[in-house]
């Protein structure tokens, strides 16, 4: 479930599990989605989680200024308040 908080928007991490031939596979998620080999024909896919402001990614500068490696909604809270409290410029 997607966050809006004014003009920033929080994307939560997905999963799901698909089942076909590789090259179908990689066709159709393979620009927005890691694929990784369960077996059988089956196939989880995974999206990272993502903060959009005004439609550009600022994940990894959200990572690089906490120290962090995994953003969260709690993360992405923490900065909106130091962008609202000035401690961030955007």
């Amino acid at each position: 479930m997607d966050i809006v908080y004014g003009d920033k928007i929080y994307i939560e991490s997905q999963s799901m599990k698909v089942q076909g031939k590789a090259n179908d596979i990689y066709k159709r998620y393979g620009k927005e989605w890691k694929i990784r080999a369960l077996g059988n024909g089956n196939w989880l896919l995974t999206k990272k989680s993502d903060v959009l402001i005004k439609g550009v990614s600022h994940r990894d500068e959200i990572l690089e200024r906490y120290h962090k490696t995994s953003l969260t909604r709690s993360l992405f809270e923490r900065y909106c308040h130091d962008i609202e409290t000035g401690k961030v410029v955007v």
